[in-house]
């Protein structure tokens, strides 16, 4: 039996197709990505959609076929789409993969003569997301089954691979093995490659070809059904039936937002109803576009795209069509465009709707009629703006068509112009900001306006707003007069606009100011598409329609390896096959135990309160679960973990932050533990609540550690210094994001107090260690296991502990094993950020721009708890002075408490703060003393032996000469003066281009982790089993330790396997973060593996033709072990703060990168346009993985710079952006359009200690993304020059999102913002930036 409303990922999984992923639950992040195919009786074709199985019900998909990633293919014959994923290195951690090989595989589907375009390419992969690899290496992979892509088009017609040292251009072979003759006839590189051929597909079922049977999907009520019966008519007639026996049923129709029971019993699916899913253009006076209303947003867009052909601008109805199709190619993602119907939406009439307002501009009625009757009322049509606003809807009315008048000719004399513009805090996949339709009409002999409509979406959170007072306004005056638009309809629509603002809106300000934009955008547009007359210099009107970002290209440079060599080569990651065919196998993957329950999580839903008391009657009276809620009382051992032990499991009376764990419940199945869970009532006593560093500043609430680190004399320098400066800088909280939430399953063993521990953990000791605190029994008793984890960053480093601590209390309880699932919205609410920071700095300077003195007081944010963030201001107070020499340097470090959740270890770990701040510093004073920065960052440089103001000395010191061949390779000079040139000739688009260095220092904190184990078994077959400590998590470590493996016992990469990490085969292992895992556990393999070698040695000696097979049989007989355990340590005391001296770390990793943006001065909204970075890192074990390392670090950095903002309602405390909906982490369409990654080669290292000289490479980059930032910021120095005439020193702090960007380019449009806002008409709102 199966529930038909149930996702249809939740019902693949259950049947064992795991391959399709459950990560952020909602639609938003394309994880769960499947092909639904369908006949589609009206285009006489099979129509193939790929949706998110995580929001499609079951019953939307009866007569369909779905195909889910295991059904294309598998590691031993994958599809031509994972396999180049795969081989190209277009994954990392893989649990994002299966979801774009499904999305690439459904845009070749739908192919009807050939094969799609680039651009086809990108846009299609925009609905899903990716946290690891930074997009790029999947875009190229998924461009080489592109038509226009060098792959398919460049040498020889498509032989070659498009590649610059193509094997087909080269005597070389770069690209590939040279063919033993010499003469192959196709590029080496893509040979390994299968070739796609459409003919070879998967056809579409023939029983469901013509299946039309009208199916009527019945149930019987079920404790955990929301409905009990559901129907899927398949006409008119079949819904008039139903609907007149069930008047009060709820009609669906794309499934796409969860439809909630509302006291009726039954749900009615319109999808199938094919009299609804026409789109005609009608003939009459005027001509009109009908859509019915299960007409999906995909379908109406490739109708309004096959509209817009060549000479359309011609016709009277052009701007009608273009407004149309800019705003649906904006809306949500691929998958949700595929799904989400047209009527739905205008029937749910949702506020943040982006359709709404250009339906209304374009004068759009609708037809409805009540089917609830014995007899089908006539049809009705109703204007749009009747329907929305109520005052015309009858309670059983449902919408049957959209009527979209297109006019054929315009009144006499009259010219009408339409558009649709948008704005959003990232470029695809997600909802407004604020988003408009506007319609003007003017009369074209006196210029004057006619007619006019300005709707607005985004303003009010109950429904869209209609600017009547400012359409009002603009009747009867000339269109033209630049100074009525500026000095008066602008600033009434910014009063209306507020006026209509719901209380506490969050970004009110940006809205109002944002809305007013444009308006005036939308005049500029319309002034020049009507050539109305001249209009403002490069006022933003040169691109009248919406145009996705470029297609990107990229380039990666590094020197080949010689083909008998293995380490430095760029091999894929050994799970990279099974990751695109969804076969990797991740902790909620691995099948049922026998009799598992399931754990709910009751959650605070204060910030700071007492709990007086907890009512779990309702929960536990519901059929499936457990009769026992789990309290702090039921922890048999210590009811406390974390690094200081500060934090309980469950809470025994108090809370200190929202979402803090109270209570647990077990149940049946995942859907009846939540429910259960959300129905224990907690009834608390509120206490007063800190929440931001100002905060807790002003209130003296810090932890008890004060740190320092000094070295010279700061107050005498200052005192000699020529020039003095102060500042301050802030840099806000980022969530990890990773696609895999928590998951633990713990096994109870049956004696002996054992249990198993599965669990999505970067550190197994910790876990282990806090299972076996928590049930009051020895840690040999307790075996925790990682197989891999979906991405980590630091995230999962400490909070799996308490989830597995809970399950275990359970587990015993029962008897039966638990799983523990996270959904994306726990997840973000209790794992904490990375830190906020505020940095309070004073710098001194001589009159040559030499740096005399840098004091820096800094301040986090560590949230309620200690977690690791003594240890994270350690890194920030050891990396404050960045890449430069300071000879006398203060730096003061203090921890704030605070009730969030505890912030906690983020890759980069407190140095990128910390460098943030001393470049944001270094900005600023280069502009006060009028020094070119990049210049004054070059004269301040380290330079090799320079002591850090910890007193450490500088060795392998690359940076000064990356600084400048970067300069040099990416024609900074000349880019420079462009941008210069560019910025002078436009008004509302500025550029901006930045250089920026980074250091990075590479050690554990701590000198117990320093270390790590291996054992290297050597089977009889010549086949090796690899154990490390490491956990992989996409930075390839288990990649490298195989390479690591073979090199060193001189077998092929295939011979090796890594299994996994195991406390049970190998104790205490260090926890993986840092950087520092392949320099750990690579020397421990290594080691490990010479030793064997060296055991192996004499049989090779004698047996040089041998395999490797018969050299360890002879061994064997000989009694040679051939199993090796290694310990590997970095002997090394890490600090000495007592002594006011930080890090010593073990080594640098260095880079620079350049960054050239344009910045939308009327929106906030920018491309990055050009990225070029230069890395040291060292002699790369793997260079094809570190420079996937390199990327995804990147734009991690640059979501942490620009769009990622994480907020908090401090009215209770709740995390807001706790969505992916609200959180936005950098899609495919923000990453540069020209992406330049290059490694540095040619260097003499003389005190490298990484592994075969490699150096660290997953934290070192991330920094590098604020070279984004840093450019945004010269765009905004354009723009504020160009707007008030001179040159204002800047302050910006990170992240810089639109609303930042937008409100920081002063104009007309903030002025009239800043003056509403002091006359107290903007409300206050309690969401903040932390």
């Amino acid at each position: 039996s199966f529930d038909p409303e149930q996702p249809l990922v939740e019902y693949l999984r259950k049947e064992g197709l795991t391959g399709t992923k459950v990560s952020c639950g909602e639609g938003a992040c394309g994880a769960c990505t499947v092909m639904v195919s369908q006949f589609n009786l009206l285009a006489g074709r099979v129509e193939h959609r790929a949706i998110n199985s995580c929001i499609t019900p079951l019953y939307a998909l009866d007569g369909k076929h779905v195909v889910t990633v295991e059904g294309i293919g598998n590691q031993q014959l994958p599809h031509p789409v994972q396999e180049r994923i795969a081989l190209l290195h277009g994954t990392q951690c893989g649990f994002c993969t299966p979801g774009f090989s499904m999305s690439l595989y459904t845009l070749l589907r739908n192919q009807t003569g050939g094969l799609p375009s680039e651009a086809e390419v990108e846009q299609c992969l925009s609905g899903n997301l990716c946290r690891c690899t930074g997009y790029r290496p999947i875009l190229d992979a998924a461009k080489t089954l592109a038509r226009d892509n060098a792959w398919n088009s460049g040498v020889g017609g498509g032989v070659g691979c498009g590649r610059a040292d193509c094997c087909r251009l080269a005597e070389n072979g770069a690209c590939g093995q040279p063919s033993e003759d010499g003469n192959s006839s196709k590029c080496l590189t893509k040979a390994k490659f299968r070739k796609y051929d459409a003919s070879q597909e998967l056809i579409f079922p023939p029983s469901l070809l013509w299946s039309r049977t009208t199916l009527s999907l019945a149930r019987q009520p079920t404790a955990a059904s929301r409905t009990s019966r559901i129907y899927r008519p398949l006409t008119l007639a079949d819904l008039h039936a139903v609907r007149a026996s069930h008047p009060d049923s709820a009609l669906v129709a794309g499934g796409t937002m969860p439809w909630r029971n509302e006291g009726k019993d039954t749900l009615v699916y319109l999808g199938d109803i094919d009299e609804l899913k026409g789109v005609d253009l009608v003939g009459g006076a005027p001509p009109k576009l009908v859509v019915g209303s299960s007409v999906t947003f995909a379908q109406l867009l490739d109708r309004t795209r096959s509209m817009l052909a060549p000479g359309i601008e011609q016709i009277p109805y052009a701007s009608h069509i273009t407004a149309l199709h800019d705003c649906l190619a904006r809306i949500a993602g691929p998958q949700v465009r595929n799904a989400a119907t047209i009527g739905g939406h205008v029937a749910g009439c949702p506020s943040a709707s982006d359709l709404l307002p250009v339906l209304l501009a374009l004068g759009a009625s609708i037809v409805c009629r009540s089917m609830a009757g014995a007899h089908a009322s006539p049809q009705r049509t109703l204007q749009l703006s009747e329907y929305v606003s109520g005052s015309m809807a009858e309670p059983n009315d449902m919408v049957t068509e959209i009527h979209i008048p297109l006019p054929s000719e315009t009144p006499s004399g009259a010219a009408v112009y339409v558009q649709s513009l948008k704005q959003s805090m990232r470029k695809a996949n997600d909802s407004a900001v604020v988003s408009c339709g506007m319609r003007v009409c003017v009369d074209l002999s006196t210029g004057k306006v006619s007619e006019a409509t300005f709707a607005f979406s985004g303003v009010r959170q109950d429904c869209h707003v209609l600017a009547h007072e400012t359409a009002q306004m603009a009747l009867g005056k000339l269109w033209t007069d630049q100074n009525f638009i500026e000095s008066g309809l602008l600033e009434q629509c910014a009063r209306e606009i507020a006026a209509q603002l719901t209380p506490n809106t969050d970004r009110a300000k940006y809205r109002v100011a944002l809305a007013t934009s444009l308006l005036y955008r939308f005049w500029s547009s319309s002034c020049q598409a009507l050539r109305l007359g001249s209009t403002p210099n490069g006022s933003g009107a040169e691109q009248l329609s919406y145009q996705p970002p470029q297609p990107v290209i990229s380039q990666q440079t590094f020197a080949p390896v010689m083909e008998d060599t293995l380490i430095g080569k760029g091999e894929p990651h050994v799970s990279s096959l099974k990751h695109a065919t969804g076969e990797a196998v991740y902790v909620d993957d691995m099948p049922p135990f026998a009799g598992e329950y399931h754990l709910g999580l009751v959650m605070s839903t204060r910030a700071h309160a007492r709990i007086l008391s907890i009512d779990a009657t309702k929960c536990l009276a519901i059929e499936g679960v457990y009769p026992k809620l789990f309290t702090a009382k039921d922890i048999p051992g210590t009811n406390l973990w974390n690094i200081r032990k500060d934090q309980e499991i469950l809470s025994s009376g108090e809370v200190h932050f929202h979402g803090q764990f109270i209570a647990a419940i077990i149940a049946k199945d995942r859907e009846t533990a939540r429910r259960a869970a959300d129905l224990v009532a907690v009834e608390y006593e509120d206490l007063p609540a800190v929440f931001t560093v100002d905060d807790a500043i002003r209130q003296k609430s810090f932890f008890n550690d004060v740190l320092e680190v000094e070295g010279g004399d700061v107050d005498q320098a200052f005192e000699h210094s020529d020039h003095v400066f102060e500042g301050e800088a802030r840099c806000g909280a980022q969530e990890h994001f990773y696609m895999e939430p928590h998951a633990i399953i713990v096994v109870p063993k049956g004696e002996d107090s054992e249990m198993d521990v599965y669990a999505t953990t970067q550190s197994q000791k910790r876990c282990q260690e806090g299972v076996a605190e928590a049930m009051g029994v020895p840690m040999n008793r307790i075996t925790c296991h990682v197989k891999r984890i979906g991405g980590g960053f630091g995230g999962k480093d400490s909070l799996s502990d308490p989830i597995a601590s809970i399950s275990a209390v359970a587990a015993s309880h029962a008897k039966r094993p638990v799983r523990a699932v996270l959904t994306r919205t726990q997840d973000m609410r209790v794992t904490g950020q990375r830190h906020p920071y505020l940095g309070r700095w004073k710098l001194g300077v001589n009159k040559n721009g030499k740096v005399t003195a840098f004091k820096v007081d800094l301040y986090s944010n560590g949230g309620f708890s200690y977690d690791c963030s003594t240890m994270v201001m350690m890194v920030s107070l050891s990396s404050c002075e960045g890449c430069y020499y300071f000879p006398n340097a203060k730096f003061t470090g203090r921890v704030c408490k605070t009730n969030i959740q505890s912030s906690t270890a983020f890759r980069g770990f407190g140095a990128c703060q910390a460098e943030f701040i001393c470049e944001s510093m270094m900005a600023e004073v280069a502009e006060k003393l009028g020094i070119p920065v990049v210049a004054f960052r070059e004269m301040n440089l380290y330079k090799e032996g320079s002591l850090t103001p910890s007193r450490y000395p500088l060795h392998d010191w690359t940076l000064p000469q990356m600084f400048a061949q970067l300069q040099e390779s990416a024609e900074y000079e000349a880019r420079h003066k462009a941008v210069q040139e560019f910025n002078a000739k436009s008004m509302f688009r500025k550029r901006g281009i930045a250089l920026l260095p980074t250091k990075h220092g590479i050690t554990f904190g701590i000198r117990s982790f320093n270390e790590a184990a291996a054992m290297i078994h050597i089977y009889l077959d010549g086949t090796v089993l690899v154990h490390h400590h490491g956990v992989e998590m996409g930075q390839g470590l288990h990649t490298k330790m195989s390479m690591i493996a073979a090199d060193a016992l001189g077998i092929p990469l295939e011979s090796v396997y890594v299994k996994g990490s195991s406390t049970d085969v190998l104790a205490n292992p260090t926890p993986s973060g840092a950087s520092f895992c392949t320099d750990l556990n690579g020397g421990a393999v290594l080691k490990a593996c010479r030793a064997l070698a060296s055991r192996l040695k004499p049989y090779r000696e004698c047996m040089p033709s041998s395999s490797f097979a018969d050299i360890a049989l002879a061994a064997y007989m000989d009694q040679i072990d051939l199993s090796e355990r290694s310990f590997f340590k970095l002997d090394k005391i890490p600090e000495n703060f007592a002594d006011k001296r930080g890090f010593d770390f073990f080594y640098y990793t260095q880079g620079v990168a350049i960054s050239e943006v344009e910045l939308d001065t009327l929106t906030g909204s920018h491309t990055i346009r050009r990225v070029d970075i230069l890395m040291d890192v060292g002699r790369s074990i793997n260079k094809a993985l570190d420079i996937g390392q390199i990327e995804g670090a990147f734009m991690q950095g640059v979501g942490w710079a620009t769009s990622e903002e994480w907020m908090l309602d401090t009215q209770d405390g709740s995390v807001f952006t706790r969505r992916p909906a609200l959180y936005r982490v950098p899609t495919a369409m923000d990453i540069p359009r020209d992406f330049r990654v290059a490694i540095l080669e040619g260097v003499e290292y003389k005190h490298s200690a990484g592994v075969h000289s490699a150096r660290a490479i997953g934290e070192p980059p991330l920094f590098l993304g604020a070279s984004v930032f840093f450019a945004l910021r010269e765009a905004v120095k354009a723009a504020t020059a160009q707007a008030t005439g001179d040159g204002d020193i800047i302050h910006m702090d990170i992240p810089a999102t639109c609303e930042t960007l937008r409100m920081a380019c002063k104009d007309n449009i903030t002025h009239i913002a800043d003056m509403i806002e002091a006359q107290g008409l903007l409300a206050g709102s309690t969401i903040q930036r932390i």
